[in-house]
């Protein structure tokens, strides 16, 4: 995703993004966005524009610099909190 501004940036442990039946393609946190970008489809033309960190950091990225600029360039933070979002160090 190119450098620009995000209407949402998603925080979450990646623990609690683990798909957790077999058979399932994505974990909670995914499955999350995906039904915050279809809401959103329903009500506007325009693109909604969000930080995932799988989607918006490439492999050579160095990830906490385009994490931090994500952070700075977004206007909604969205925390998904649980106890592995509290142990994780990244998360704090």
């Amino acid at each position: 995703m190119p450098t620009g501004k995000f209407e949402l940036f998603i925080s979450y442990s990646r623990k609690d993004n683990v798909p957790q039946k077999p058979g399932d393609a994505k974990g909670w946190v995914t499955a999350l966005r995906d039904e915050i970008l279809a809401d959103h489809r329903r009500f506007s033309t325009e693109p909604l524009r969000i930080f995932f960190d799988t989607q918006a950091i490439a492999s050579m990225d160095d990830w906490r610099h385009r994490i931090l600029e994500g952070l700075r360039h977004s206007r909604i933070l969205l925390v998904c909190l649980s106890p592995d979002y509290f142990r994780s160090e990244y998360c704090r």
